[in-house]
């Protein structure tokens, strides 16, 4: 069922649920309007991103959604395509999720995003040019890869922004070194900017094999098998990738910084400003992989942070992070409401 919707209303928040929103977006998202609303049901959110052209906004209803969604629809500039909750309300989709190549200028914002499905594929896929991930709650409940960017076979991922999101559980356990929070795999220009990334499987972050031009800056990485890595094969390697002003830390099956490389070894990778330390591997140097290949770790400081809570990630008062941490240190990313079916 879609219907004209009323001004957007402000949420509440994620680990502290019902915080306000900062006023400058607040007032920003007051002013966006839903043009078409779903309610849960059989391929509601389908028909809804069928339904949608440049500019529009379609939201969904309270409620949970299950299904494969396959985003197909392209945005103009300053006139993107957004899919989100409706104001006030906390919609959670269930299924694999894919933003096709011919897709552009897509925003996708304020759910929560379960990936689960029977095939055990990542979710979200993301292969299109410039898409807009921002304020989601990301999981699949440890059964695969969570965002996969970029596929030989179905495009490159171009300008992909992944903003203010809570990523987490991502990847199959016990670990298998295959899955991540994130993978960057062919893509072009992506941002992965304040998101806390944790308790994933295996990286929290994996540039490999064709990442390039990335900038990975203001995020939490904890507690995931491994924090980031850099990589490359046949012929590829990641290239000109910069990580600047995060937390890695507390890995536990491997490194918090590493590379692998088999083949080109990469060029242009920088790690610099971090915060990086504690873990498996950290014997005093942060858990950093030495020697340094294709990647330069410069300027970093090298502590164990200390968060608030076993999953509030924001650094306390007086945290050794905080000097070199670009992002906002008592922000919580993701959706401001509870989740469908919280009490």
């Amino acid at each position: 069922m879609f219907v004209l919707c009323a001004a957007f209303a402000a949420a509440g928040a994620g680990v502290v649920f019902g915080a306000g929103e900062d006023g400058e977006e607040a007032t920003a998202a007051r002013s966006r309007a839903c043009d078409r609303i779903a309610s849960p049901g059989s391929r509601a959110v389908q028909r809804l991103v069928d339904s949608l052209g440049p500019g529009q906004v379609g939201c969904l209803a309270g409620g949970t959604y299950r299904g494969t969604v396959t985003i197909r629809s392209r945005g103009l500039p300053r006139r993107p395509i957004t899919l989100q909750s409706r104001p006030g309300e906390s919609a959670r989709l269930v299924g694999r999720l894919v933003v096709s190549g011919r897709s552009t200028r897509v925003v996708v914002r304020r759910l929560w995003l379960d990936g689960r499905n029977r095939d055990g594929l990542p979710s979200p896929t993301v292969n299109g040019t410039r898409i807009r991930f921002v304020d989601n709650d990301v999981t699949n409940g440890q059964t695969a890869i969570c965002f996969a960017l970029g596929h030989p076979r179905f495009g490159i991922a171009r300008d992909v922004t992944i903003q203010r999101n809570r990523i987490h559980d991502c990847g199959r356990m016990p670990p298998t070194n295959l899955d991540q929070g994130i993978y960057v795999a062919e893509a072009r220009d992506t941002r992965i900017v304040g998101n806390w990334i944790y308790a994933n499987a295996d990286q929290g972050i994996q540039l490999y094999p064709d990442a390039r031009r990335s900038y990975i800056a203001g995020n939490v990485i904890d507690s995931n098998g491994e924090g980031i890595i850099f990589g490359g094969s046949e012929g590829r390697a990641a290239v000109d990738n910069v990580v600047q002003g995060n937390v890695i830390s507390n890995s536990n099956v491997r490194e918090n910084v590493e590379s692998h490389f088999d083949g080109p070894i990469g060029t242009g990778n920088v790690v610099r400003r971090n915060c990086i330390g504690g873990g498996v591997r950290d014997a005093g140097m942060g858990g950093i992989l030495e020697p340094q290949v294709g990647f330069e770790a410069i300027d970093n400081v090298l502590a164990v942070p200390a968060f608030r809570g076993l999953t509030d990630y924001r650094l306390v008062p007086g945290s050794p992070c905080a000097k070199v941490f670009a992002g906002d240190p008592q922000r919580v990313p993701g959706p401001r409401l509870r989740p469908p079916g919280s009490a």
